[in-house]
């Protein structure tokens, strides 16, 4: 795999070709040359500005312009006059990446399944197992890693485009030039994108975009974290300007004293040593200060402004990932920056205006309070432990843990945690919020390592460029690359920014330039590794930290190393012997040649070079092989792009429909067309499967409900009639036909003609959706709904299981699971599934009781269906069960609390003051008295528990006791008007015998 430059292909061309020749084949090259820079510049930049690049019809427009711009790297790669430039090694694991999505997708042998990821089997097995269906065998083949392929593949296309962008990058970017213009445009590009969001927030969308029902947008983003992320490597190419405006006319000069004309002012001042100290630090920083101004140009200027406005942006965006990003790459670069020996104090006066600029710029535009109220976030711990993403996390964790090594697939977090989940949550998250941990979980171990890998030798390669840079415009590319990495490798920790495609495309190209120019630059350092003289400084100074090879070919004292260290590590280690060793050398004769100076020193070219960390050897057919099997895997990637955009489209047009509700028959043949032209050899899409078997489902309805009309009232109102034809209705009333042997009607409801004629195709699209992922909720539990529809009259009891597998933590699912159980005449199975939801949600509770009452016993049923929690059965025994006519049922469940309570340990204070609650419900006002004494006693400071031992003083008429109960809480709680009512009744009931004596005696 290899890249080509501009930078010397004229003069190679003169080398290796006569001028005319080479002249009309560099002219050839140079428009397709510019129209690959121009696409690598368009991929950097143009997606921001359409969402971030998340629908499918652009994602398919990025794909065709990927497929042209890696086939004119192809041209380029068989033109013979143009010079070889070795691509990175960072490459190999994005090439592995993708090897590792193709493999989830592939069906494996169950063996071999098994031994990658049993727990994906299980799932497979379990939720969708092969079974024949009326269209359809029996599959006894094997099952994919993925849970759901489709979705891998969608995301293995995405990593495609971002291998090519990283390509393209490090072929077309790595140019000196070309980053110089590419910086600028992102620079640009990012500041146009911030100043856009500022004022979107202070016209509150006043027509420049219209806001999105979803997330919080900034600018032209949904979710103002990604557009933080975005406008982070857009100030990373800002900061990277000023940089270069301030380095690139003293690079590697001596160093020498700035402002050495204001010394002599200074010259003639005397004083003690410490006097002198403390004048000479506001004095260096002073000139310091004032040679930087001095130096300000038109590239330092700009490159502030765009950072500035970027900056502001950032903040405004009020995103606290994002800010956190940015200031802790910050200090990364600096540090990096001062660790490589490049560091120059004179770059805080800048970064400092900077900084001061954007603060300026968020004051200006009136969002000062606003940044300071969102930051001040951090340090509120009631709203850190809020935050759903904690528990998100939190159920991560546990699906990793269970799927290593392999994960689930790429692009199945959204359905797998669900799976996981120990606490209801409305909110439905489709990303990890933490890129590491959604890695681990659809990558497994071998996906991780990748990213690390990655993420490792891009570092390696902005090292490189700080530490060993041979001019200021690469200098600038490592503070560019140092920053933007730093950052998203930060945000990564709490975002899912990188799963965006201009994100995504933005940071692989970024990273692409970075380690194609080390991978040049380190070529250009490599040439002096076995020469004597002079140039072997060049070695001990750069080389031996970063190339494997470079150990290998010292000659002189440092030779004693090899055989002492390097020995054992490499075979090219015994190419380099002196003396005795030497006949190793001869007898390899290839090798021999490593450390000879002259002719045969191309050896080091031939073999040390693939040991370098930076860069892959330089083989032309590897390198087009590259660049075919990129364009090829993209204009694959392009057609599902673009069939899924189509779907998409079909999907938009259904949204408006409210399935729930009476469609005509028109508009629902009209949407099932649209599918069909969408994608004629199948829908590879789950919740569009899920869509379609709603519609056939719907147009089953609507014909019921036109025979149902002829047999009813001319009065029957349209939604009495369309509620009849609830699946859930029909499956009910099925049920109940099949239990009392009314064959008749049964068979009437199953071969009707609307029944008959929509009714297979919702199952075959039910189906479909649980062949494609099998973790949706809902289909299951649709698919229980209609089987007693069907001729055969399946039994359903396997799909409600699988339903309920797959929704742990869901209540609305387990009510509607308890319910379908209850109809089917399965009450302990429906008792069961309501007791799980009830844990969760209590507020199911009405729901429940509704659709139980008229169907079960509650009195018999009622310690199967309520949770073990003595307090929320008590609560519910005075919300719900509050009527006299439901006195059976509350004293059934203040049983149950008491019970429940009285299983706790005998110190348990909590256990006794509920057991004195559940004496005062059932008119035992003694028994009440002792347990809230027992609690009181544990507990003294419960000032509600000696509210309630009053109470129950009171009425037992012992008011003494009662007036001294009620005096401590008053005193306890002075403001509480409760317990002083209580006091003053107490001292009232016990005054009105004494009156009561008096009145007679007079």
């Amino acid at each position: 795999m290899h890249a080509f430059g501009t930078e010397s292909l004229e003069s190679v061309g003169r080398r290796r070709t006569p001028a005319a020749d080479t002249r009309w084949r560099l002219w050839a090259l140079r428009p397709l040359w510019i129209a690959v820079h121009i696409a690598a510049v368009a991929l950097m930049t143009v997606p921001a500005w359409i969402l971030g690049g998340v629908r499918a019809e652009v994602q398919f427009w990025l794909f065709v312009v990927g497929a042209c711009a890696t086939l004119g790297c192809w041209s380029i790669c068989l033109a013979r006059s143009v010079s070889l430039r070795p691509l990175p090694v960072a490459l190999v694991p994005l090439a592995l990446a993708l090897v590792l999505a193709a493999l989830q997708t592939i069906p494996l042998p169950p063996t071999v399944h098994r031994w990658f990821s049993p727990r994906t089997q299980r799932w497979w097995q379990d939720l969708a197992p092969h079974a024949a269906t009326d269209s359809e065998p029996a599959d006894n083949g094997g099952y994919p890693l993925s849970l759901y392929p489709a979705s891998t593949r969608r995301e293995g296309d995405l990593l495609a485009l971002a291998v090519a962008a990283f390509t393209l990058a490090a072929i077309v970017l790595a140019n000196r030039t070309a980053f110089a213009i590419a910086g600028v445009a992102v620079a640009i590009n990012g500041a146009a994108l911030a100043f856009f969001g500022l004022a979107q927030q202070l016209t509150r969308y006043g027509g420049l975009f219209p806001p999105v029902g979803v997330g919080t947008p900034f600018a032209s983003f949904v979710n103002r974290n990604n557009a933080a992320g975005f406008l982070n490597m857009c100030l990373a190419c800002g900061i990277a300007i000023s940089v270069w405006g301030i380095v690139h006319r003293t690079y590697r000069r001596p160093k020498r004293r700035p402002a050495d004309e204001l010394d002599s002012f200074h010259a003639d001042r005397q004083g003690s040593r410490l006097q002198q100290i403390c004048l000479s630090i506001p004095r260096t920083l002073g000139n310091n200060a004032l040679l930087v101004l001095a130096r300000l140009n038109s590239a330092t200027l700009g490159g502030l402004l765009a950072a500035a406005c970027i900056a502001a942006g950032i903040f405004c965006s009020l995103s606290r990932g994002g800010t956190i990003a940015m200031l802790g790459a910050a200090i990364i670069t600096l540090l990096a920056a001062a660790l490589a020996g490049r560091w120059r104090l004179a770059w805080l006066a800048p970064m400092f205006i900077a900084g001061l600029a954007a603060c300026l710029l968020v004051g200006y535009v009136g969002k000062g309070d606003s940044v300071k109220q969102r930051l001040a976030t951090l340090l509120d711990e009631s709203t850190l432990q809020g935050d759903g993403r904690l528990v998100n996390w939190a159920d991560g964790k546990l699906a990793a843990q269970d799927l290593l090594p392999a994960g689930s697939g790429l692009g199945t977090y959204r359905y797998v945690y669900r799976l996981y989940q120990q606490q209801p949550n409305s909110a439905w998250f489709y990303h990890a919020e933490n890129q590491y941990l959604q890695t681990l979980v659809e990558a497994g171990l071998a996906g991780l390592a990748l990213l690390l890998a990655a993420l490792g030798l891009v570092a390696l390669a902005c090292w490189r460029l700080l530490r060993h840079a041979p001019d200021p415009t690469t200098y600038a590319l490592g503070v560019a690359g140092t920053f933007a990495v730093s950052s998203q490798a930060i945000s990564a920790a709490f975002d899912f920014g990188l799963y965006l495609p201009a994100n995504m495309l933005l940071l692989a190209a970024i990273c692409g330039a970075v380690c194609g120019r080390a991978a040049r630059t380190e070529k250009k350092v490599s040439g002096t590794v076995c020469r004597n003289g002079p140039q072997g400084a060049l070695h001990k100074r750069f080389l031996t930290p970063f190339s494997l090879a470079s150990l290998f070919c010292r000659n002189g004292p440092e030779g004693a190393a090899h055989k002492r260290f390097l020995t054992p590590f490499s075979l090219a280690s015994l190419f380099c012997r002196n003396g005795p060793e030497g006949a190793l050398h001869k007898e390899k004769k290839v090798s021999g040649t490593v450390c000879r100076n002259g002719p045969e020193g191309a050896a080091h070219k031939r073999f040390l070079t693939p040991f370098s960390l930076c860069a892959l050897p330089r083989l032309r057919p590897l390198a087009a092989s590259c660049c075919v099997a990129l364009s090829g895997l993209l204009l694959l990637a392009g057609g599902e792009a673009r069939r899924a955009a189509a779907v998409a489209a079909a999907l938009r047009q259904v949204q408006p429909l409210d399935l729930r509700r009476s469609q005509s028959v028109e508009a629902l043949d009209g949407c099932l067309a649209r599918f069909a032209v969408a994608s004629p050899d199948g829908v590879q899409d789950v919740e569009a499967q899920w869509k379609l078997a709603q519609l056939w489902i719907n147009r089953m309805r609507v014909g019921l409900v036109a025979i149902i009309r002829q047999d009813v009232p001319d009065d029957t109102s349209d939604s009495v009639i369309w509620t009849a034809t609830d699946t859930v209705q029909l499956y009910g009333r099925a049920q109940q036909w099949t239990a009392q042997q009314q064959s008749a009607p049964l068979a009437a409801l199953r071969t009707a003609p609307p029944v008959l004629e929509n009714l297979p195709s919702a199952i075959w699209h039910l189906q479909r959706a649980r062949r494609l992922c099998p973790l949706l909720p809902e289909i299951h539990l649709m698919l229980a709904q209609l089987a007693p529809l069907t001729a055969a009259g399946a039994d359903n009891r396997a799909d409600l299981q699988r339903a309920r597998l797959v929704a742990p933590a869901q209540p609305a699912i387990l009510t509607r699971c308890g319910l379908l159980e209850l109809q089917a005449g399965r009450i302990a199975l429906a008792c069961r599934c309501w007791r799980t939801s009830l844990a969760l949600n209590p507020k199911q509770l009405p729901e429940i009781l509704r659709v139980a009452r008229p169907e079960m016993d509650l009195v018999e049923h009622l310690g199967e269906l309520l949770p073990d929690s003595p307090q929320w059965i008590l609560d519910v025994a005075l919300a719900q069960f509050g009527a006299e006519a439901d006195r059976p049922i509350r004293d059934a469940a203040l049983g149950q609390a008491d019970r429940l309570a009285a299983a706790r340990p005998g110190d348990d204070a909590q256990a006794r003051w509920l057991r004195g609650r559940i004496a005062m419900l059932q008119d035992q006002p003694l028994l009440a008295v002792q347990r809230f004494t027992q609690a009181v006693e544990i507990r003294p400071n419960e000032t509600a528990w000696r509210y309630d031992l009053a109470v129950a003083l009171q009425r037992l008429e012992r008011y003494a006791e009662a007036q001294e109960q009620a005096r401590i809480c008053a005193l306890a709680e002075p403001n509480n008007e409760q317990y002083d009512a209580l006091l003053r009744d107490v001292i009232r009931a016990q005054l009105a015998p004494n009156r009561r004596a008096t009145s007679r005696q007079e």
